[in-house]
Formats: C-alpha cells, structure tokens, sequence
C-alpha cells in the first residue's frame, strides 16, 4: 500500500508537468481530436489565464471567462466526488 502512495504522489507531478507543457505547445499541428481536448482541458485554461496575466500584460476582467469556465469545473467535479464518494465510519 505505501509502495502505491509514493508511486501515485510520484506520478500526479509529473503527469501534470507533461500536460501543461502539451498545452503550451501550439496546437496548429495537432490531430482534430487533440485539438479539441486541448480546447476543453480545464489546465488549457489556466495555462491561458497564466500567460495573458504574465506576458501580455491584461487586466483580470479579460480572463474571466477563463476563470468561470474552471469555476464550472471545480464546482461539478467536486460535486461529483462528493456523491460517489461513500464512506462509513
């Protein structure tokens, strides 16, 4: 079981790593199907959000779409989790 922990705590970095530099390579060459996960990809969203605000200088009310979109998200995964999530004590 511990074995399987620090796997997993081993992995998300790295997994999450490799998808953030997925979406910032351009999506021009990519197959359709790519294209459209990278477009729907709550990290593409942030990724987005992160380079308007760092490199080119906008304000926060241009990435509110951004920021509502991952809002959405959060709060249906979270949802979610919480419904199949059963435990008893």
């Amino acid at each position: 079981m511990k074995k399987r922990r620090f796997f997993l705590a081993a992995l998300v970095p790295v997994v999450v790593i490799m998808s953030i530099f997925l979406v910032t390579l351009t999506t021009a060459s990519f197959p359709t199907w790519l294209k459209t996960f990278a477009k729907i990809n709550p990290e593409a969203k942030v990724v987005d959000a992160l380079k308007a605000l760092l490199f080119k200088g906008v304000d926060m009310g241009s990435i509110l779409t951004d920021i509502l979109v991952l809002l959405a998200f959060t709060a249906v995964m979270m949802t979610t989790a919480v419904v199949t999530f059963k435990r008893t004590l």
